[in-house]
């Protein structure tokens, strides 16, 4: 046997991308590049069923390589060590909770959940792992918000706790009172964020370091805005289950209501807005609509 400082390795080989996996007595599977950086490490915590590997082999295959490993009481275990995608769960910080938004902001990696504002750590661990930063409900939306005056950007965070705004690993509220499921910067005023909430839809604005006073639109009847797109033409809003309000401006003197009427079913809910090759898609439960199919009508 060869011993490191933490485990007792019993067992060992080579895989295709010259990285080196290792299966020890006490610590699982551990793999480790060149550099002898841990690049990915198996064992109870992070959901295997005991920490002795008994036997490792990697295939030969170079399209679709797989490590193979043997425990000595729960069988035979396969795992793709040299892939492109990673699975990120409760084993790895993310607890008790729905991921709802993820984004990478100033090189580190947030998830936002129903039950807090997550971040990667990938420095204070040999393994990356997911840490909270802070406690909050139903956190739906991350934004990252350029300043126009000197192009500083921003993390904000929309909540049913509020609009946040994140500042190192300290979130600075914003907006107490408000259910919020999404921010969007504007195009046509980039100093300005809009903001849908459980009641409608309104925005701030950033200038000379703060943020203004919360300005709410009047949208005539009560909307839970759940996406916000802007256009040349309008400023369209998703809602939760009644379709696609289109404003011709801020005033909302002009409301136009997207619905079964102009085309678009109302089965599921929640109406998300997404522009694609030059057109605003709606996407929900019942599909993928154009909006302009929609407005064609």
């Amino acid at each position: 046997c060869i011993r490191d400082s933490n485990s007792v390795i019993y067992t060992g080989t080579k895989l295709q991308d010259g990285s080196f996996a290792v299966g020890t007595f006490t610590n699982g599977l551990i793999i480790f590049d060149k550099t002898g950086k841990i690049t990915a490490h198996l064992n109870k915590n992070t959901g295997m069923p005991e920490q002795f590997i008994h036997s490792v082999y990697c295939n030969e295959d170079k399209n679709y390589p797989h490590l193979w490993f043997a425990y000595e009481d729960y069988g035979i275990y396969k795992a793709d060590v040299t892939g492109p995608f990673k699975q990120w769960n409760e084993y790895s910080g993310l607890i008790g909770g729905t991921v709802f938004d993820l984004i990478r902001y100033k090189g580190v990696l947030y998830a936002a959940m129903n039950n807090g504002l997550f971040y990667l750590d990938e420095k204070d661990r040999k393994i990356p792992h997911f840490k909270l930063i802070a406690e909050l409900e139903y956190i739906f939306d991350l934004e990252i918000f350029t300043n126009p005056e000197n192009g500083e950007e921003k993390l904000m965070i929309s909540s049913y706790s509020g609009i946040f705004e994140l500042n190192g690993f300290e979130l600075i509220p914003i907006i107490k009172e408000i259910r919020s499921s999404e921010l969007y910067q504007s195009v046509s005023v980039p100093s300005r964020l809009f903001i849908g909430f459980d009641q409608g839809f309104g925005y701030i604005e950033y200038s000379n370091n703060s943020w203004s006073d919360f300005v709410q639109i009047d949208l005539k009847e009560g909307y839970d805005i759940k996406s916000i797109l802007e256009s040349e033409n309008f400023i369209a809003l998703g809602t939760g289950t009644r379709g696609v309000l289109l404003l011709d401006n801020l005033e909302a003197k002009n409301i136009t209501l997207i619905d079964s009427a102009k085309g678009l079913p109302l089965l599921g809910q929640d109406f998300w807005l997404y522009n694609f090759d030059e057109k605003i898609i709606v996407a929900s439960g019942a599909g993928l609509y154009s909006l302009e199919d929609s407005l064609a009508k």
